[in-house]
């Protein structure tokens, strides 16, 4: 019996399917089964997105400090991976993390 065609997604159609299982509140199998996507299919999707994101993390960027009175920073990011900033760091190489973190 041939194989039905199958349909191509593209990657914006992938990140809201991907995006729409993570509210869903379904494990990816139930996600998977209801939108009768193969769970091979979107494991493969996820994992592909993983590496993807990895790849395109930024360099670390040199933080450099003066005296001021500036208490210490401390941000949490989504994945768990914590950011110090000590006390006397430059608002502007602070502005720069903060908007290099909004593109992960």
């Amino acid at each position: 019996m041939p194989n039905p065609k199958r349909e191509r997604r593209t990657p914006s159609e992938i990140q809201k399917i991907i995006s729409a299982q993570k509210v869903s509140g379904q494990s990816q199998q139930e996600f998977c089964k209801e939108k009768q996507i193969p769970i091979s299919t979107f494991t493969n999707w996820v994992s592909k997105q993983a590496k993807t994101k990895q790849a395109n993390l930024p360099a670390l960027i040199p933080v450099g400090s003066v005296q001021a009175n500036c208490p210490a920073i401390e941000i949490e990011l989504p994945r768990g991976e914590i950011i110090r900033l000590e006390s006397g760091v430059v608002a502007s190489d602070l502005a720069t993390v903060l908007e290099v973190l909004k593109q992960c």
